[in-house]
């Protein structure tokens, strides 16, 4: 039978809302106050949200334990989800609605090396762990083992660093390379030469019996080798993530413990409101409508950064999102992401620190990398081109403190593309961008994200409505596409 996509629709309006209304905070906070003691679920989010308030002030602890790792917490002091749990806690993946996205390990070592019998696991979890101890499971041997894991004294590892403000190397973002492999435009010669022929269209056989298509296809040998110096590289890549920057200046992928600890909130908030961690089918983009209230959430936080009398320019990221029915909103928020990098390289400026030799030496890359989404996003299918005029703007500036852009692969292209164009945007058209603060766009954009999407925090008899495999209408559509329930992992409640 066939079914339009409202018979698919979380109870959010029927269909995803074309514009949001806007919403105050106070205005906010109220409804989830009165929503929170209207429901006796128990949801990850709720749970973390109201322990944030007992996190101690200090991040780090000086119990009787000794030096404690940094403890990791949201924008607004929430704590945040273990990526990892003994196999003793399982089941309190589903208890707490945890997103597969995130806690995506299951420690099952034969002595719990990775969690139970881990300082760090339990220092950088703690505060988490005891606000669900109930749910965990775990018996008080297996508490008991915190004990035992705190005995072990010896130096911090990982990042070897414990303050917000240190840099450290960090991963490059997905879909770009590690920039030290000297390719920065991503090229793959070795992969476009193997599929060329030779002109004759014949192959050719060296004295070896090595079939070369053009001369130009690698021995085995060649490969193998090829194959082992990626293995040392990546193997080289995977002993810096964590470790200082200034050990190792050749890494040009570096963010603060602070703003790394900033990117990975946002992600797990991202998880929180993706359909397919949860086995569920709502309706097509909710997941992308997801991606969007994460990143007016992000707004609201950057704009409490800004108002704030004391700060320092946090490291800005970005939460990539792609085209969803709503077009004009995705225009919107290309602008204000704009907006807002423009109002974080003015807080630099008025600092002194938006220069070549900032003491923030991320800046180029990080510039690059959101010039690059926003390019790659307006000059798509999107007919996003009169949203990102910024960027402009944001190349403008950066030449002129004499600061070098580049490293994401293909940027240089990109950035040749941008220049080209660049007389057709003149300092009076260019200077129109800069018209009114980030608060006030935003305060015209309207939302103000919030929690809408966040699937722990749906009723339970939505969630099996549109669980798959639960027998609801979603199993219908896997009928439908001629696929089987049993493809895809099923959760309960």
């Amino acid at each position: 039978m066939k079914r339009s996509r409202a018979a698919y629709t979380y109870d959010i309006g029927g269909k995803p809302p074309a514009k949001r209304a806007a919403t105050s905070t106070k205005k906010a906070a109220a409804t989830s106050t009165k929503k929170a003691s209207a429901t006796k679920e128990t949801s990850s989010s709720g749970t973390a949200q109201a322990t944030a308030a007992a996190a101690p002030p200090s991040r780090s602890s000086d119990d009787p334990f000794g030096k404690r790792y940094n403890i990791p917490l949201g924008p607004n002091r929430e704590l945040m989800i273990p990526q990892i749990l003994p196999s003793e806690c399982t089941k309190v993946i589903e208890k707490l609605l945890l997103p597969l996205g995130w806690v995506y390990t299951i420690d099952d070592t034969p002595d719990r090396s990775l969690t139970l019998s881990y300082r760090r696991w339990w220092e950088t979890n703690g505060l988490w762990l005891e606000s669900n101890k109930k749910a965990l499971g775990l018996n008080a041997k297996q508490w008991k083992m915190r004990e035992e894991a705190f005995k072990d004294d010896s130096p911090l590892e990982g990042y070897d660093a414990n303050t917000l403000e240190e840099f450290i190397c960090m991963k490059p973002p997905a879909g770009e390379r590690d920039s030290n492999d000297g390719d920065e435009d991503g090229e793959e010669d070795e992969d476009e030469d193997e599929d060329e022929d030779n002109e004759d269209g014949k192959e050719d056989v060296d004295d070896d019996d090595e079939v070369r298509g053009s001369g130009n296809k690698e021995s085995s040998a060649d490969k193998k080798g090829k194959s082992k110096e990626a293995d040392t590289e990546r193997e080289a890549l995977r002993k810096r993530l964590g470790k200082l920057a200034s050990r190792h200046p050749e890494h040009l992928w570096v963010i603060t413990l602070g703003g790394y600890e900033r990117f990975r909130w946002w992600s797990q908030e991202i998880c929180k409101r993706n359909q397919d961690d949860y086995s569920m089918y709502i309706y097509n983009d909710f997941s992308w409508y997801g991606v969007i209230e994460v990143l007016e959430n992000m707004f609201v936080q950057f704009e409490k950064v800004l108002k704030s009398k004391n700060h320092e320019p946090l490291d800005v990221g970005n939460a990539e999102f792609e085209m969803c029915d709503d077009g004009e909103r995705c225009q919107l928020i290309l602008e204000l992401f704009g907006s807002m990098i423009i109002a974080a390289i003015d807080e630099l400026q008025k600092k002194g620190l938006f220069t070549k030799d900032s003491k923030f030496p991320n800046i180029p890359i990080i510039l690059s990398l959101l010039i690059k989404y926003a390019w790659t996003m307006g000059r798509g299918d999107y007919g996003f081109d009169d949203n990102i005029d910024w960027v402009f703007y944001v190349v403008q500036q950066a030449e002129a403190a004499d600061i070098t852009l580049g490293g994401p692969s293909g940027f240089a292209k990109i950035l040749e593309e941008i220049k080209a164009e660049a007389s057709e945007h003149t300092a009076a058209s260019l200077s129109k961008l800069k018209k009114g603060t980030f608060a006030s766009k935003f305060k015209s954009y309207g939302s103000r994200g919030g929690e809408q999407y966040v699937i722990a925090k749906m009723p339970a008899a939505q969630r099996k409505k549109h669980t798959l495999g639960s027998g609801g209408d979603e199993d219908d559509i896997l009928e439908e596409l001629g696929l089987s329930v049993l493809a895809f992992p099923v959760r309960h409640g």
